[in-house]
């Protein structure tokens, strides 16, 4: 998959995320987060930045969120 593809998904993913009726935000985006921070807390980092964690999401997950999404 391209870096364009990537970040196409992610962005439908958050328009999907707050123009649905299903609460994605709180049933996908938050877990998705917290497994996150837990995941960069495990890697042994006591601190860092929101870059940080979006790049960890994009490693683990694939989706490149735009970096104010995860602040």
């Amino acid at each position: 998959m391209s870096n364009s593809d990537n970040i196409l998904i992610g962005y439908c993913f958050l328009a999907a995320l707050t123009e649905n009726q299903n609460d994605l935000f709180n049933h996908v985006y938050v877990p998705i987060c917290k497994r996150t921070l837990s995941l960069y807390s495990l890697s042994g980092s006591t601190h860092g930045s929101a870059k940080n964690i979006k790049d960890l999401i994009l490693q683990e997950y694939g989706i490149d969120v735009p970096q104010i999404m995860v602040k």
